[in-house]
């Protein structure tokens, strides 16, 4: 599969996310499977932060904040999203608090 850039514009956006979604459900990857989340501030000033992924993440991103998803690259074994910064909390939003 050819890298493929769709920004969430174009007429095959939808159909791609359904794709994409339906290819990494219960895909939990192998060992040296990740997902990366990359938020620097001029990306956030700009209005975005990035997520690359080759694993089930994909599908439950989509899932939960399709709206938010402004472009996706496709490598076809991972994928990389441009989210709006308005569908995001925070890196820290994570992990669970200690008691």
């Amino acid at each position: 599969m050819a890298t493929r850039v769709i920004k969430n514009s174009d007429k095959e956006f939808s159909k791609t996310l359904e794709d994409v979604e339906k290819r990494f459900f219960h895909s939990g990857g192998d060992e040296q499977s990740e997902t990366i989340l990359n938020w620097n501030k001029q990306d956030f000033k700009e209005g975005y932060v990035g997520i690359w992924t080759n694993n089930k993440d994909a599908s439950k991103l989509i899932k939960r904040s399709k709206q938010y998803i402004l472009e996706i690259i496709d490598y076809g074994y991972a994928v990389d999203f441009k989210m709006d910064k308005k569908g995001f909390r925070s890196a820290i939003s994570a992990f669970k608090v200690g008691k």
